[in-house]
């Protein structure tokens, strides 16, 4: 499973900084019926990613994916069952930001 270091940390809020991009999750859940992960940002935004897109826990039970929780911050969601963690601005903005890019 991915782990946070402090290392990691800092360089994902450089990350952000460097191209104005800071995104906070504020509420996340996995649907199961549709099999995705849903997160609201703090500007009212709302995503969704499908499940095989989460590479990191692609292959969790769907049971340990809906028990997804948002970091005090929002910057990061923790999975307790699975130990594992996803950075938001990783998750959407970075993948979003590099479309934007070659557009």
């Amino acid at each position: 499973m991915l782990k946070i270091s402090i290392r990691a940390y800092r360089l994902a809020e450089r990350r952000a900084a460097r191209r104005g991009l800071v995104l906070r999750a504020t509420d996340a859940y996995f649907d199961r019926r549709r099999r995705r992960l849903i997160v609201t940002l703090d500007s009212g935004v709302e995503l969704s990613a499908p499940r095989r897109l989460l590479l990191p826990l692609s292959g969790a039970r769907v049971a340990d994916m809906s028990m997804v929780r948002v970091s005090p911050a929002g910057y990061y969601l923790h999975w307790p069952r699975l130990g594992g963690y996803l950075w938001v601005t990783d998750l959407f903005g970075l993948n979003f930001r590099q479309v934007l890019d070659e557009l």
